[in-house]
């Protein structure tokens, strides 16, 4: 027979309705605050899920939202499972140093509407790089400020992360004039899906290190704009063998449009030029007359896809 009861959580310390059949667990269903609902033979997510609130205490155990803790850096030192944790972050502005995302298979996930979860340094303080493998990052704002290199850097000069996947944040960089939102240093299998990245110098910088360069990277159906000087642009890392190219680049279903006042920026559209780049650009809009090459520098390797402009759709390459 199976009995309904509640026990104290081993967890959280407070009440939570279970159910048992001849003593064994079949089901716990703790308060919202505490996490999911366990059932005995369901698969459930690997790792913990742990809690931050800009208003939480770094003091407590960071295991429901009534126990969070304050800073994205207590959060991160405390999710130990190997794999899978998640760090659930209600709506706050964050302003740390650089938080460095190096806990692998990590997901850290904003609560509330889109941008309600900001992660907002002082002035010249990068926001946030990962570091660690296959992180997932949802619903985030993510911003250096004004005079910052960059808001969100994946991987850095000694670490190439694989399997990074960013969907739905909004990535910025301060309006600063002429440095990105975010950089990409070498990493692989690299998904951006749906993001609004703008107020920055360039949207995305392929910079690679002395490690590598950037192979499979997937830009999809994103959103850039205000962006003073580039959309894509590429940067040769001092020392490095590669060239500042970036290979099998997806990027497709993006929309590019200019700046707050209507103009363009003073560089091209996408700058992909650098010798043994490749890649795929395809079913993309650009606020722009026509594919001229003055807006889009491209290698040879670089497909042109049936992308449009104000002259409508075309596959022909920019010249």
């Amino acid at each position: 027979m199976y009995g309904v009861g509640t026990e104290v959580s081993p967890n959280t310390g407070r009440m939570h309705t279970v159910i048992r059949a001849r003593g064994g667990l079949v089901a716990s269903f703790p308060h919202p605050d505490d996490g999911i609902a366990e059932i005995v033979g369901l698969a459930i997510p690997a790792g913990n899920d742990y809690y931050l609130d800009a208003n939480g205490d770094n003091n407590r155990s960071g295991r429901a939202f009534t126990s969070a803790v304050s800073t994205f850096t207590k959060a991160l030192s405390l999710m130990t499972s190997g794999r899978g944790d998640r760090l659930f972050v209600r709506p706050g502005d964050y302003a740390e140093s650089e938080i460095n995302v190096n806990v692998a298979d990590a997901q850290i996930i904003g609560m509330g509407a889109n941008g309600a979860v900001g992660i907002t340094p002082a002035s010249g303080i990068e926001a946030m790089k990962i570091t660690a493998n296959d992180v997932v990052l949802r619903n985030l704002r993510v911003e250096g400020v004004n005079d910052a290199d960059y808001g969100l850097s994946i991987g850095d000069a000694d670490n190439s992360p694989l399997g990074v996947r960013v969907a739905g944040c909004l990535l910025r960089n301060g309006s600063h004039a002429t440095k990105p939102a975010v950089i990409l240093h070498g990493p692989g299998d690299l998904y951006l899906v749906g993001c609004d990245i703008a107020w920055a110098g360039i949207g995305i910088q392929f910079k690679g290190n002395l490690a590598g360069y950037p192979t499979q990277i997937f830009t999809l159906g994103n959103y850039f704009h205000n962006l003073s000087v580039q959309h894509l642009a590429q940067f040769q890392t001092s020392g490095g063998s590669d060239n500042g190219k970036v290979v099998n680049l997806n990027h497709i279903s993006n929309k590019h449009d200019n700046l707050e006042d209507g103009t363009e920026p003073t560089g091209v559209f996408i700058e992909l030029d650098h010798t043994g780049s490749s890649g795929l650009i395809e079913d993309n809009s650009f606020a722009v007359a026509s594919n001229a090459i003055a807006k889009f520098a491209i290698a040879t390797n670089i497909h042109w896809v049936a992308n449009k402009t104000e002259a409508g759709v075309s596959s022909a390459r920019p010249a």
